[in-house]
């Protein structure tokens, strides 16, 4: 991504190479931070996890290995929603540890802010991890999927063009991933 875009430009001059990959870091930037302002606007206010918190250490994570530069854009973000993920589960994790006082982190299925039909509910986030992990045993992309609309805040057109799968395809592992994970997190 950022190095064929500078081999791209080849010997070009020096000054319009680093401006170039400045822009393109700028809005990879942008995206990422959009994606983490998507996720934790789902957490209950009070939690102290903010969105240039998530960016900065998911952005760290990806930029210590350095073939993570060379990803496509779309690469680099499924990357970055399996960072969030993790992350923000890991946080989950701390905050509900006993020694810490305990306090599960919810993360809330909003129908408005995907459109996805889904009842509001407040769910558990090491619960809904735990539900995913299950998922991506019997279905990985559908996994996938689902980290890139939860845990990346995506819409299904983003997580279309990131998984670079056709809409319809997508609409209706998405219904599926859905009902396997209410019925997971919601047992009768």
């Amino acid at each position: 991504m950022i190095l064929d875009t500078a081999k791209a430009i080849g010997d070009g001059n020096a000054v319009t190479t680093q401006a170039l990959v400045e822009g393109r870091l700028d809005a990879l930037y942008s995206g990422l931070r959009l994606a983490a302002h998507r996720q934790l606007r789902r957490y209950r206010p009070g939690a102290t996890l903010n969105t240039t918190a998530l960016v900065h250490e998911a952005w760290i994570r990806l930029s210590a290995d350095e073939a993570h530069a060379a990803l496509p854009r779309d690469e680099f973000l499924k990357l970055a929603s399996t960072a969030m993920r993790q992350l923000i589960v890991d946080y989950a994790r701390r905050r509900g540890a006993v020694k810490r006082g305990g306090g599960a982190v919810p993360l809330e299925l909003d129908p408005d802010s995907h459109g996805d039909g889904l009842a509001t509910s407040v769910v558990d986030v090491i619960a809904i991890d735990s539900a995913m992990r299950e998922l991506g045993k019997l279905d990985p992309a559908l996994e996938t999927l689902a980290e890139c609309r939860l845990f990346a805040g995506m819409t299904m057109q983003e997580a279309a063009t990131v998984l670079q799968r056709p809409m319809r395809s997508l609409e209706r592992d998405w219904s599926r991933a859905r009902a396997y994970l209410m019925d997971a997190l919601n047992p009768a």
